[in-house]
């Protein structure tokens, strides 16, 4: 049997516990009919099992503070008797067992409301509690997940508890192996949890063992990206991007993503940044028999970066090369800037390309320099240059492997 580590442990016990929180749920999820009615209800057939489960639940809610366990076991004893399969009445059995600390039978009639009804949180709750202080951490998290497919609201109280789990190295292999069955509410979880994560080992391994669909919704992904960029340095963030969004797609060798344009965006800081303004922008469109190319646009002759996105180049010599041509007369100028994202860096260097109507292909070589871990690849105009060019295949490779 694994066991929670100490910090987790009280974590959890106290989250799920204080103040009693399985016996406030218990008692606003058993009374669902105003006072009146239910004394209606009394009146009228004293001698069902739920008059008397509404009855008991009445007492519970009187006073929540000083509940008498006797009177309560009294009552769901009889109702028990009068239908033997009431989930509502095992649990309250198990309640009243569990404010005499009597564990033993109190998870006796928990479990069999849970067999009786799954949908019933205080079960849930109290189960929990009582796995985490057995240390049983399989069942604790069994009953984290049935908790939180049996309430939404329930999320508030137990996410950040998950969420300090997955930083345990006790417990977050196996949390990962509850998320791996994807339980519905798993993405919820994962987008309030993601950014907390305090370990580049967890969110790696997260990386390698949860499916991330990253064509359909890319938002946990790119949470991941960005969390590891936070806490481990755009060396780790890359790594976890490429097993997340490169698979099959930089068949070229190019070092750059997307150097084709044949896809939108995925809107993470390794994939193009596009600038959309009024006067400035850059746009993907087709270029026919289904290719595609980068239009970038400059009217109002400030220059700058229109489009970018970071890399993680290793130091050595690489060659830049792109197809370019222009959209209005005379020659234009395309400017690609590489430099340092390290704010200690001060390596930058600047291409100019001289671009005419006419389509062309160009190659120039840049060297990253030893220190620059991660790097912003830009393009874009110079200042005081209107500009309405396209560019296409653009690609960066190490030199001599071209």
């Amino acid at each position: 049997m694994t066991r929670l580590s100490g910090a987790i442990r009280t974590v959890a016990i106290v989250a799920a516990a204080a103040p009693l929180l399985w016996i406030s749920i218990g008692v606003s999820g058993t009374l669902s009919r105003s006072p009146d009615q239910n004394r209606m209800a009394l009146s009228l057939w004293p001698w069902g099992a739920k008059p008397q489960i509404t009855n008991a639940s009445l007492i519970v809610a009187a006073d929540p503070d000083d509940i008498p366990a006797t009177q309560i076991r009294e009552i769901a004893t009889a109702a028990l008797m009068r239908e033997p399969v009431n989930a509502s009445a095992a649990k309250l059995m198990g309640l009243s067992y569990a404010l005499e600390n009597n564990a033993a039978l109190a998870r006796k009639y928990f479990q069999q409301s849970e067999v009786l009804s799954r949908r019933d949180l205080t079960a849930q709750l109290w189960l929990l509690e009582d796995a985490v202080s057995r240390d049983d951490v399989e069942t604790a998290l069994r009953h984290y997940d049935k908790a939180l497919r049996t309430s939404k609201p329930i999320a508030s109280t137990l996410f950040p508890i998950l969420a300090s789990a997955l930083d345990d190295e006790n417990v977050s292999d196996q949390v990962i192996a509850l998320l791996q069955a994807k339980p519905l509410w798993s993405d919820r979880f994962l987008s309030f949890a993601i950014p907390k994560v305090e370990k580049a080992s967890v969110l790696m391994e997260m990386v390698r063992k949860l499916d991330f669909d990253t064509s359909a919704n890319p938002i946990l992904a790119k949470k991941i990206v960005a969390r590891l960029d936070e806490i481990e340095g755009s060396g780790a963030a890359y790594a976890a991007y490429q097993q997340l969004f490169l698979r099959d797609r930089n068949a070229s060798g190019s070092l750059l993503t997307n150097g084709d344009f044949s896809r939108i965006p995925d809107g993470s800081i390794f994939d193009w940044r596009l600038r959309n303004g009024a006067s400035a922008f850059a746009r993907r469109e087709s270029a026919g028999g289904g290719t595609y190319r980068l239009h970038l646009v400059e009217r109002g002759e400030r220059g700058g970066t229109l489009a970018s996105q970071n890399t993680v180049l290793a130091p050595g010599t690489y060659v830049v090369k792109a197809t370019a041509g222009g959209l209005q007369d005379g020659t234009q100028i395309l400017r690609i800037l590489v430099n340092c994202t390290d704010p200690t860096g001060s390596w930058r260097q600047r291409i100019d390309i001289s671009v005419d109507p006419k389509p062309d292909s160009f190659s120039r070589e840049i060297s990253v320099p030893a220190g620059c871990v991660a790097q912003q690849f830009a393009l874009g105009t110079p200042p005081a240059r209107n500009a309405d060019l396209w560019i296409s295949d653009l690609a960066v490779v190490q030199k001599g492997s071209d």
